[in-house]
């Protein structure tokens, strides 16, 4: 068996990111200079969010924006070097848009006109995704998460915002009117023999005072857990192979600027193009697999073997062939792939008292139309601009409650606990009959969502989406 060889992302996939050239980190990618050595988070603070990733990063530009003080905490050693989202809704690019981001993101992204729907061979249905002429190119945006963390981390350090990597949330005691948040540094040693792995050990304890903490830590959420917070199944738990892959012929009816959804019987599989000439595709399996959702990945390389490269390929190609007839391009090199399993859920409350969940530290959803990220990045901006609201304008703590019930009836709605989509006179057989498998691939959230399942013929059944 031949060895196993060091494969290194194409940049066709993924090109570097906007940051300043620095030496390496030791898991293998490149930090902002601010954050070499690692600093200290303050001793205190307006608020603390835990968790670096879009909700996080988001959350503390809306809050620097204004005028609170903000810094951000994260376990992790670095950046995220892979990231399962690839898909940026209109309204959230928007919403990034007003904070001086949209040039950037679209420079690194690929605007989607249409989201299509195809059952076999038989094309069903297609959505119009783009944005209309005058409205600056806004639309869904085909962008990799790790791209959309690097625009937004640059702009914290832009605005000074303190991100301090290697630093994990212990516990958190609340009264009144602070929140007393004790963090770790971590570091890293050597163990095992005869080959050597690293582990994490605690360097220090520090004591931080904030008035809010924020959670956006993940799925995993340690904030969530500290608050006793449980969270609620709202569906089976479904399991996908991702993979991104060079094509070995140009998809010849497959447009670079179209999301494809195949509807299977018990499956739905999606073909996202990315920038720079490459594809995803994003598999479900048949049955879940480890019921994990594991974190995201921070090294830059993954291995893989020659003798099995070739197999692979083959195994992938007739699995996509089954699913989606149409796809004939097939596959020259697969760069990245993963499994991960999704269950529906969410957190039965996002917060209490001075410490509050964003993004997907309080629900979980199905990839198709990159919900959970972009709903969460609508959260972490809605929760940032209440607590300015209650620090700089003395408004009430009710903010927090209100926030609270919009979120619980909002996944109600999404993950269809409650009747959310109805089928009007314009609704195809189709359409009609798979509202409720097409809700959670509609790439949108809110009062946009409706809109865009408008044009399917479907409607809402709530006066205010």
């Amino acid at each position: 068996m031949a060895p196993p060889r060091i494969h290194w992302p194409r940049a066709n996939t993924h090109s570097p990111r906007p940051k300043p050239t620095l030496p390496p980190a030791p898991c293998g990618f490149r930090l902002p200079s601010d954050l070499i050595p690692m600093p200290n988070p303050s001793t205190k603070i307006d608020v603390l969010v835990v968790g670096a990733g879009p909700s996080g990063l988001l959350a503390a530009l809306e809050l620097a924006q204004a005028g609170v003080s903000v810094e951000i905490i994260d376990r992790a050693p670095c950046p995220t070097a892979r990231s399962c989202a690839c898909g940026l809704h209109a309204s959230s690019l928007e919403r990034l848009g007003r904070l001086g981001l949209e040039a950037s993101l679209l420079d690194a992204g690929i605007p989607i006109q249409t989201f299509s729907f195809h059952e076999g061979s038989e094309h069903r249905a297609d959505l119009r995704v783009g944005g209309s002429p005058g409205a600056s190119g806004r639309g869904l945006l085909s962008i990799p998460q790790d791209r959309l963390e690097a625009i937004l981390e640059k702009a914290a350090h832009d605005r000074g915002i303190r991100v301090s990597w290697g630093y994990r949330l212990d516990d958190l005691h609340q009264d009144d009117h602070t929140v007393r948040a004790t963090v770790e540094k971590l570091g890293l040693t050597s163990v095992g023999y005869p080959f050597a792995r690293s582990e994490e050990m605690v360097e220090r304890e520090i004591e931080v005072y904030a008035k809010f903490v924020i959670g956006a830590d993940g799925a995993a959420s340690h904030v969530r857990q500290v608050l006793g917070i449980p969270t609620r199944a709202c569906g089976p738990a479904v399991s996908y192979e991702i993979f991104e892959f060079k094509p070995a012929s140009p998809p010849q009816n497959t447009p670079v600027d179209e999301v494809r959804v195949a509807v299977g019987p018990g499956s739905l599989d999606t073909l996202w193009p990315l920038p720079g000439g490459g594809w995803r595709w994003s598999l479900q399996l048949d049955t879940p697999s480890s019921g994990e959702h594991p974190d995201k990945e921070r090294s830059a390389f993954v291995v893989l073997n020659d003798v099995t490269d070739g197999a692979e390929h083959q195994r992938v190609d007739k699995h996509i062939r089954t699913r989606a007839p149409w796809f004939q391009a097939g596959i020259a090199e697969i760069n990245w792939q993963t499994l991960i399993d999704y269950e529906p859920k969410v957190a039965t409350r996002f917060g209490q008292d001075r410490c509050w969940l964003a993004g997907d530290a309080g629900h979980q959803t199905s990839p198709i139309g990159m919900q959970s990220m972009n709903v969460g990045l609508r959260e972490a901006a809605d929760l940032a601009q209440r607590i300015a609201k209650i620090l700089r304008s003395g408004s009430s703590l009710d903010l927090l409650g209100e926030y609270n019930l919009q979120r619980l009836t909002e996944w109600s709605r999404l993950h269809g606990q409650a009747e959310f989509l109805i089928a009007g006179p314009r609704a195809s057989g189709w359409a009609a009959g798979h509202r409720s498998r097409i809700l959670p691939c509609i790439p949108e959230s809110g009062a946009a969502l409706v809109e865009l399942a408008a044009q399917l013929g479907l409607g809402s059944s709530c006066a205010n989406p």
